[in-house]
């Protein structure tokens, strides 16, 4: 069996994620199969590590895959959504302090460019730009 990666504890925090509404499909057998599914591991291997039958995995798996949560691709099931585990997460989180400070930074170094460029929006005649709160989106979260 191929080692694990460390996660803390059996805690596993959720974001909305799937299609529909899938929070009825996260039991805490279905929690830990989305966490262990990080690791990639084969369907007898997971079974192993949880205790249960590859076949009682499967029935278990299917309303994950119903909900879209998990998918199965080249004979490996896989969340259709990001898991980290705690370690991972930090690693994110330090990055991304140091990268909205550098957002920060060069907002504030381009405010007036901002602020010439608003003008030319059709929202600047309904609102002046200190009326606004604006907010940074980007097409993937954690590209950083």
């Amino acid at each position: 069996m191929a080692d694990r990666t460390p996660y803390n504890g059996d805690k596993v925090h959720l974001s909305l994620a799937g299609s529909g509404n899938p929070w009825s499909s996260l039991t805490q057998l279905r929690k830990r199969i989305l966490r262990e599914l990080h690791d990639s591991p084969d369907i007898s291997e997971l079974a192993l590590l949880l205790g249960i039958k590859s076949e009682d995995l499967m029935l278990e798996l299917r309303p994950l895959m119903d909900a879209s949560l998990v998918f199965k691709s080249n004979g490996h099931f896989r969340p259709s959504f990001l898991v980290t585990n705690s370690v991972e997460t930090q690693t994110v989180y330090n990055h991304a302090c140091e990268f909205s400070k550098i957002l920060a930074e060069k907002t504030e170094e381009n405010m007036e460019y901002i602020k010439t460029s608003y003008q030319n929006l059709e929202l600047s005649r309904t609102y002046e730009f200190d009326e606004l709160a604006f907010m940074f989106v980007g097409g993937r979260i954690l590209d950083i």
